[in-house]
C-alpha cells in the first residue's frame, strides 16, 4: 500500500533529504522549484511504498492539502527552517482556512504532523508544547536520515496492522428535502465509482430522512430506481409522492383532546392553561404510509423486512422520547424489529409526525439527539467513510434577506444552522481523534442548497433538488480529483476521469 508523506524543510534540509534518497535510489518522481517528489519501494518494507513530496516553504503546505493527499506530514525546522512550536501554530491557522473553504473533509489534522527539533537547551520544553497540540509525534536531533526513515516505515506499519479497511456510509437528516438530495448524490457516486460498488460497503447509517436511503444501500434498492420514482417513472416501486408522507392522524389528535378535555374541572387559570397545552398533539401526522412505502420498496428487490439477514451493518438512529437518549436501532436489542417501522421512527419529526411505539417505548427523530454514527462506524474498523449531510444552511447574499423571508423562513434556517455547526463539532472531533481514517463528505453547494432552504416538509416532491445533487456531486468529484481518486483506491474504488465526470454533469440523470 502507498503512503504519502509530505516534508516540509529549509532549502538546505530539503537538499540534505534529496541525497539521502538518492543514495537509497529511491525514484524521482518530480523534480520543480516549488517540491520535488520520490518514490521509495523496497522488499525489506513489507509491501509499503513512500511516496515523499519534498517542499521548503510554510506557504506551500495548503496549496498542496489542496492538491494531493497528505497521510503524514513531517515538519523539521533544523538547517534554518521556521521554528517547530511557531510553525505549527501558523499551520492550525492555515489548515482551518483550508477547511472552511474547500469543505470538512479538507480539514487536516494537527494528529497527522511530525515534528523534527533541532538539538538545544529548549527541546524538552518545546516538545511538551507540541504534545499539547497533539502531534502524532516529535524527534530532537535524529541520528540520521536512516533512523528517521526506520522510524517512519515502523510507524506505517503499526497503523497498517492495526487498519481494518473497512467503509461505511453515515446519511444524517433534513426531511424530505434531505432525502432527495441524498437520493442525487448517492446516484452520482454510484455512476462515478467503479471497482467496488457502494452496496458492497461494510456499514450503513442513518438518521432521520438519512434512514430511507441506508436502507436503500443495505437492502440494494437502486438508487436509480428511487430517482425514477421521484420523478414518476418507475416501473419496479409506485411513484413517490407527498400523499405517501403525510397522511393526517386525525383520529390521534382527537383522542388526545378528547382525553384531556374530559379532565377539565373549576375556574382555575393555572389547570386550564397546563390542560390546554397538554391537548396539543406531539405529530400532525401518522406516517403509516411512509412504512407502507418502504415495506414495498424492500419487498420490490426480494429483500426481508428485517435487520436479522443484515448482521448489524445496517445503523437507523432514533431518540428515545421520554429519556431523549439516542437508540441505535439495528443493534441489539433493537435489531428483531422491522426495518420499515425503524425508517418510522427514525423519520419522525415533531411536530409533523406522531411518535413511533417500539417494544413499548415512543421513539422520535433521531437528529435530535445525535447527527451521525461516525464513531461506531470507526470503532467497527471503518478507515473509510462517506459522508452524505444536507443540513448546510444557505447565506443569502442580499443584505436583510433573510429576514424579508419571514420567521417561518428564518427558523428553518436557525435549526439548520444548529445542527450544521453541531456535526462540525463532531467531524473535527473525529478527525483528530482518528488521524488514520479517511473522510469523503458531501454537502449541497449553494444552488441547491438554495433549492431546499425553504419548508423541508413541503407537500410537493422536488425532482430539482434531486438533479442538482446529481450535478453538484460530480463537480465536486471533478474539482477534487486527485486528492479523491487517491483516498479511494486504497479501499478498491475508482473513481472515473475528469472528461467522463464532466459528461455525465452535463448529461443530468439518466433516467
Amino acid at each position: 500500500m502507498r503512503h504519502y508523506i509530505l516534508v516540509v524543510a529549509s532549502d538546505k534540509q530539503r537538499e540534505n533529504f534529496a541525497a539521502h534518497l538518492h543514495q537509497l535510489h529511491a525514484t524521482l518522481i518530480q523534480e520543480v522549484a516549488s517540491a520535488d517528489a520520490y518514490l521509495i519501494k523496497d522488499p525489506t518494507f513489507g509491501g509499503i511504498e513512500l511516496y515523499l513530496h519534498l517542499v521548503s516553504k510554510r506557504e506551500a503546505i495548503s496549496y498542496h492539502l489542496r492538491r494531493h493527499p497528505v497521510d503524514l506530514l513531517i515538519y523539521d525546522e533544523r538547517e534554518g527552517g521556521l521554528d517547530a512550536v511557531e510553525a505549527i501554530t501558523q499551520l492550525r491557522h492555515d489548515v482551518e482556512e483550508l477547511a472552511s473553504t474547500w469543505g470538512p473533509d479538507f480539514h487536516f489534522p494537527l494528529s497527522r504532523v511530525i515534528a523534527i527539533l533541532a538539538a538545544g537547551n529548549d527541546a524538552a520544553h518545546r516538545t511538551f508544547i507540541l504534545g499539547q497540540e497533539k502531534l502524532r509525534d516529535v524527534l530532537v536531533a535524529p541520528a540520521s536520515f536512516s533512523h528517521i526513515l526506520s522510524w517512519l516505515v515502523r510507524l506505517v506499519k503499526k497503523n497498517r496492522d492495526q487498519q481494518q479497511n473497512r467503509v461505511g456510509i453515515s446519511l444524517s437528516g433534513g426531511a424530505m428535502e434531505g432525502f432527495l438530495y441524498q437520493v442525487g448524490c448517492g446516484l452520482a457516486l454510484e455512476f462515478a465509482l467503479t471497482g467496488r460498488s457502494l452496496y458492497e460497503s461494510n456499514f450503513f447509517s442513518g438518521i432521520s430522512s438519512g434512514s430511507m436511503v441506508a436502507t436503500a444501500f443495505a437492502k440494494n434498492i437502486p438508487l436509480i430506481e428511487i430517482a425514477r420514482t421521484i420523478h414518476g417513472k418507475s416501473t419496479m416501486i409506485p411513484e413517490f409522492k407527498g400523499s405517501d408522507l403525510y397522511d393526517f392522524a386525525m383520529i390521534d389528535i382527537l383522542k388526545r383532546i378528547t382525553r384531556q378535555s374530559v379532565r377539565w374541572s373549576g375556574l382555575d387559570l393555572d389547570k386550564w392553561r397546563d390542560k390546554v397545552s397538554r391537548s396539543v398533539p406531539t405529530g400532525l401526522f401518522r406516517g403509516e404510509r411512509l412504512r407502507s412505502y418502504i415495506q414495498d420498496a424492500i419487498a420490490a428487490f426480494g429483500g426481508e423486512d428485517s435487520f436479522l439477514d443484515l448482521e448489524g451493518r445496517l445503523l437507523l438512529g432514533a431518540t428515545h422520547q421520554d429519556s431523549f437518549n439516542h437508540v441505535i436501532l439495528g443493534l441489539p436489542p433493537w435489531d428483531d424489529i422491522p426495518v420499515s417501522d425503524a425508517v418510522r421512527a427514525s423519520c419522525a419529526i415533531p411536530p409533523f409526525f406522531t411518535p413511533t411505539p417500539l417494544k413499548g417505548v415512543n421513539f422520535i427523530d433521531g437528529q435530535i439527539s445525535r447527527t451521525s454514527h461516525l464513531d461506531h462506524l470507526i470503532r467497527q474498523g471503518c478507515n473509510l467513510v462517506f459522508i452524505i449531510d444536507p443540513m448546510r444552511p444557505y447565506a443569502e447574499r442580499i443584505p436583510e434577506g433573510v429576514d424579508a423571508l419571514g420567521g417561518i423562513y428564518t427558523l428553518i434556517q436557525t435549526v439548520k444552522t444548529l445542527i450544521y455547526t453541531r456535526s462540525q463539532t463532531v467531524f473535527s472531533h473525529m478527525t483528530e481523534k482518528y488521524p488514520d481514517v479517511d473522510f469523503l463528505v458531501f454537502q449541497p453547494y449553494d444552488d441547491c442548497a438554495e433549492a431546499m432552504a425553504g419548508m423541508p416538509m413541503r407537500y410537493r416532491i422536488s425532482p430539482k433538488i434531486v438533479d442538482l445533487a446529481f450535478k453538484g456531486t460530480l463537480r465536486r468529484l471533478r474539482e477534487r480529483h486527485h486528492v479523491y481518486k487517491v483516498k479511494l483506491a486504497k479501499y478498491g474504488f475508482s473513481l472515473i476521469s475528469p472528461q467522463l465526470l464532466l459528461r455525465l454533469e452535463r448529461e443530468g440523470i439518466p433516467i
